[in-house]
């Protein structure tokens, strides 16, 4: 799948066919990738970042649990991404809060990570 962002580049840009658009509602925080239900959940303050793996159905057996990827939207418009170990090895990782437009993205492990395994 191929990502175009356009926000930075202004408002009125033509879609194309196969173009997916994706309006948030606010509030809301986004689960992707290698779960059960993937899709925009609403937002509850105290969400965290299990809570929303949670709501999303679970982890398929397929995920990479320990390089999931959080993707924040800071007030400059860029984008903060960090890796979150969510294999349960570091407690910690799995309390992280989720804020509003977060992005979770569970991937699937590539060639040399299932080789490892």
């Amino acid at each position: 799948m191929t990502c175009r962002q356009w926000a930075p580049l202004g408002r009125d840009h033509p879609l194309r066919d196969g173009d997916t658009l994706l309006v948030p509602a606010g509030n809301t925080f986004h689960v992707l990738g290698e779960v059960r239900r993937p899709g925009a959940y609403p937002l509850d303050p105290t969400t965290t970042a299990i809570g929303a793996l949670t709501l999303a159905g679970g982890f398929t057996e397929e995920a990479l649990r320990t390089q999931v990827k959080l993707t924040r939207r800071l007030p400059s418009g860029a984008d903060e991404v960090h890796v979150v170990d969510l294999s349960g090895a570091y407690p910690r990782a799995r309390e992280f809060v989720r804020k509003d437009g977060d992005i979770l993205l569970v991937p699937v492990p590539n060639t040399f990570t299932s080789l490892a395994r």
